[in-house]
């Protein structure tokens, strides 16, 4: 009689339970496969690039940031890490103070003046720097390690 293996102590697992706990533990396996697989394709690269820091003097540099992607991209803010103290492009007067984000269209080129905020270090040529781009909602979407020149 079916289930009364002497072996297993009467307890054998029944054909149709085997094979339907092989298609559930299939279709488990399908769903976390596809939802790793469908965000890792969802990510996309970054569309922006910073290609360098200008020196413009010991308050303010240039940033240029161009977008390689084929679509605009919205960038909200560009902040600079000098010394372990943070500069922000939308301090005073610069481009992006007054709009609060500006798009930048498939390969065109923005440079960003960033001036320093009082009590923070002067920047000079050869110094290190960290420029992060944010877009309007302050999402990261590039950051750089670069130095100045």
């Amino acid at each position: 009689m079916l289930g009364d293996d002497p072996d297993t102590g009467g307890r054998a697992v029944s054909p149709v339970v085997a094979t339907l706990l092989l298609i559930v533990i299939t279709i488990v396996a399908s769903v976390i496969v596809w939802t790793w697989v469908s965000e890792m394709v969802s990510q996309k690269p970054s569309q922006i690039i910073v290609e360098k820091a200008i020196y413009i003097d010991r308050d303010a540099i240039g940033v240029t940031v161009r977008n390689i992607g084929a679509t605009t991209v919205r960038i909200g803010d560009i902040n600079v890490k000098v010394g372990g103290s943070d500069w922000d492009s939308k301090d005073d007067d610069d481009i992006l103070a007054g709009g609060g984000y500006v798009d930048l269209p498939s390969g065109r080129v923005l440079v960003v003046e960033v001036r320093r905020d009082e009590g923070t270090p002067d920047i000079r040529i050869g110094d290190r720097i960290i420029v992060t781009v944010l877009d309007d909602a302050r999402n990261k979407i590039f950051m750089a390690d670069l130095t100045v020149v």
